[in-house]
């Protein structure tokens, strides 16, 4: 079992290793007053309907943007595949949701079962009595992150090789 943090990365990657300059991208969210996410191995759904791993971002003015933590347990999946972690605005329920970001492991993994803690660096801003979201991630400033993203490695099962009467483990 290997547990890292994976960082959100300007890439569009998740990784253990983060880039070193940051992006900021926001959506226009209305009363979705919290962040979250979605979490898919290849393209199965894993964390359900709502959005998971919920945060309160501090509203601009008077606050600065500022890193929020949500947590969520992960369930250990069967097979291995490319994790993929959409970022939302959304419910402070987890319905609903604006998509902000999209973001893929480069390897495929087996997850296994552990509570995640995502920390996001964000904020909402207040415009003409709207708001948008913003989440910043990609820096060593802005090191928006999952902690303890737990996985396994995949084993291959063993071929057996022969020659139709004596076959042995390959």
């Amino acid at each position: 079992m290997t547990v890292e943090t994976r960082y959100f990365r300007n890439d569009e990657t998740l990784q253990t290793a983060n880039t070193t300059t940051y992006d900021n991208p926001n959506v226009l969210s209305g009363a979705l007053s919290r962040i979250g996410i979605k979490v898919y191995v290849d393209a199965t759904c894993i964390s359900g309907a709502n959005c998971v791993a919920l945060a309160a971002p501090p509203v601009y003015p008077p606050n600065p943007v500022a890193e929020k933590d949500g947590t969520w347990d992960c369930p250990v999946q069967s097979s291995a595949g490319i994790v993929k972690v959409e970022v939302y605005a959304c419910s402070t329920t987890g319905g609903g949701g604006v998509l902000i970001q999209t973001f893929v492991t480069t390897d495929s993994v087996k997850l296994d079962a552990a509570t995640w803690t995502v920390h996001y660096w964000c904020q909402r801003t207040s415009i003409d009595s709207d708001y948008t979201t913003t989440f910043i991630y990609g820096s060593d400033a802005y090191n928006s992150r999952i902690t303890n993203f737990t996985w396994s490695v995949v084993v291959a099962a063993p071929k057996m090789v022969g020659d139709g009467l004596t076959f042995v483990l390959a």
